[in-house]
C-alpha cells in the first residue's frame, strides 16, 4: 500500500513539473483553508487574489522553478513587499515593508505562490498564540511558529517558513506532528526578518513529508553568515548518542518512558551516556543571551508603543536592559558545546535509526522530548521527526530532536538515501519517513 507521505510527495512532483495546474492546486489549497481555517487560526492574513495572479503566472510560465506552483506559507514576522508584516503585534499593525525578505525572493524566484502569512506569537516570543493545534484543539500548537506547522498539520498547506531563537521550529514541529527543521545558524539568510537576537536567530522550515524539507532547503539555503566552518569528517557506521537524565524532573514520565522504547529498540545502534553536568549552563546561558538582544533589538518598540505591546516582550526588555552588556565572544559561549562534547561517537545526525548505517558523515541524535528546547544545539542544524504515541490510552505526539553537526551546505542535506524506518513504540506501530530530497 503507498503511504501517505509517498502521496503527498508525488502530489508536489505533479504540481511542480505542471501535470497539476498551479490554479487547481491553488484551488484545493483554500477549499482545505476554508474548510478548517475557522477552528485552527493559522494565518494572519489572507491574500487570495494575490494569489490566483501568482498561480496564472505560473501556468503560463514557459520556464518552471523547484517550487513552481507550490502554497508555501510564510511566518508573519518576515517580510513581504506585496503583503503586511506586522509581527504577531498590534505595535506593528498596518505595518508594509517596502520590499521581500532575501528568502521571499528566493521562494518567488523558485515559482512559489505564497497566499498569505502565519500567525505568530508576538515578536516571535512568548505571548500565546491564537492558533489552535489540529490534533485536539484544546492543545497548544507550540509557538512561535505556531500558524506555519499547524497549517500544515491541518493539511492546508505542504510547505511553510518558520524562525527559531529558542525551540520555535522543533516545538510546534513536535506539537503538531510535522516534520520541522532548523539548518545550521546562517544557512538561510535573515535579512527581511524581524532580529530579536543577533546570536540566536535563525530561520527554519516546516513540510508534511521529509521530501518537503529538501525542497525548501534545497531553494532558501543560501549558504553561512560565517561562525564557523562544517566539519568535512566522515564516518561510515555512526552512532547515536543519548545523553541520560536529560531534563529528569521536567518531562512528565510517560513521555520519558516513550523516549526509552525508543532507544531500547535501537539495540547496539546506541550509546548512552550521562548528561553532562555543563548543558545545564547552556539554558541559562541561552537565557541571558536572548533577555539582552531582545532589549537591545525591541526596546524602542517597547518604550514607544508600550500599551500596544504584550506584557511577556515588555517584561524580558526590562530584565534584559539590566543585564551587563555581553561582548559577542560571551555570547556565543553561552550557547556553543565545547568540541570535547563531540568525541567519535557523538557527531550530529539528521536523519533517524537504521538510516545511520548509510551517513556519509558522523552525527549525534539526541532523542527526547520537545518540551523543552536544547540550548547547547541552538546553533547546530536540527531536524524532528514526528510519532504518534499510544500510552496510557492516550494517543500523543512526540517528537525526534536530531541534532545535526555544523552543516553548511545543501549538499550535505542529500547525503542520505531514501528508505522507511518502522518503529515499535508503546506497541503501536509506526512508519516514519526518512528520506531527504
Amino acid at each position: 500500500m503507498m503511504s501517505s507521505h509517498t502521496q503527498q510527495d508525488e502530489h508536489l512532483d505533479a504540481v511542480i513539473t505542471g501535470k497539476i495546474s498551479a490554479s487547481d492546486n491553488l484551488a484545493a489549497f483554500l477549499a482545505a483553508l476554508d474548510k478548517t481555517e475557522d477552528d485552527i487560526k493559522a494565518w494572519c492574513l489572507r491574500s487570495d487574489t494575490r494569489a490566483h495572479a501568482q498561480a496564472e503566472a505560473c501556468d503560463a510560465a514557459p520556464v518552471r522553478g523547484a517550487l513552481h506552483g507550490v502554497c508555501v506559507g510564510v511566518k508573519d514576522i518576515i517580510d513581504t513587499a506585496d503583503m503586511l508584516t506586522e509581527r504577531g503585534s498590534r505595535s506593528c499593525a498596518g505595518r508594509q515593508p517596502d520590499k521581500d525578505a532575501d528568502l521571499v525572493s528566493a521562494l518567488r524566484a523558485a515559482g512559489a505562490i505564497l497566499p498569505g502569512k502565519t500567525a505568530t506569537t508576538e515578536f516571535a516570543y512568548l505571548d500565546k498564540t491564537v492558533t489552535r493545534n489540529p490534533h485536539n484543539l484544546a492543545h497548544s500548537p507550540g509557538g512561535s511558529s505556531s500558524g506555519s506547522a499547524a497549517a500544515i498539520a491541518a493539511g492546508q498547506i505542504p510547505l511553510a517558513i518558520g524562525t527559531q531563537t529558542g525551540g520555535s521550529v522543533i516545538r510546534p514541529a513536535s506539537y503538531c506532528g510535522v516534520f520541522g527543521m532548523k539548518p545550521s545558524f546562517g544557512s538561510i539568510s535573515r535579512a527581511g526578518v524581524l532580529q530579536t537576537s543577533q546570536t540566536l536567530d535563525q530561520v527554519g522550515v516546516f513540510a508534511s513529508t521529509l521530501t518537503g524539507i529538501g525542497r525548501l532547503c534545497d531553494v532558501i539555503m543560501t549558504g553561512a553568515e560565517g561562525m564557523m566552518q562544517a566539519t568535512q569528517s566522515a564516518c561510515d557506521n555512526p552512532r547515536c548518542l543519548v545523553f541520560d537524565g536529560l531534563y529528569d524532573g521536567i518531562v512528565e514520565s510517560g513521555v520519558q518512558d516513550a523516549v526509552s522504547s525508543v532507544t531500547a529498540s535501537l539495540g547496539a545502534a546506541v550509546t548512552h551516556i550521562p548528561a553532562p553536568e555543563m548543558i545545564a549552563s547552556y539554558l541559562a546561558g541561552h537565557k541571558a543571551v536572548y533577555h539582552v538582544e531582545l532589549a537591545q533589538n525591541l526596546g524602542a518598540i517597547c518604550d514607544a508603543k508600550s500599551a500596544l505591546v504584550g506584557p511577556a516582550a515588555k517584561a524580558t526588555v526590562a530584565i534584559g536592559g539590566r543585564i551587563i552588556v555581553m561582548s559577542m565572544m560571551q555570547r556565543r559561549a553561552c550557547v556553543c558545546v565545547p568540541s570535547p562534547i563531540y568525541h567519535p561517537i557523538s557527531r550530529l545526525m539528521m536523519c533517524l535509526l537504521r538510516l545511520l548505517q548509510q551517513a556519509k558523515r558522523r552525527y549525534l541524535m539526541t532523542v527526547q522530548a520537545i518540551r523543552h528546547a536544547t540550548p547547547y544545539g541552538a546553533l547546530l542544524a536540527s531536524l524532528v521527526l514526528p510519532c504518534r504515541l499510544q500510552l496510557d490510552q492516550q494517543a500523543f505526539l512526540l517528537g525526534f530532536s536530531l541534532l545535526g553537526q555544523w552543516v553548511q551546505t545543501k549538499s550535505s542535506f542529500r547525503s542520505l538515501n531514501g528508505s522507511w524506518t518502522h518503529i515499535t513504540i508503546a506497541g503501536q506501530h509506526h512508519d516514519t519517513e526518512t528520506a531527504l530530497y
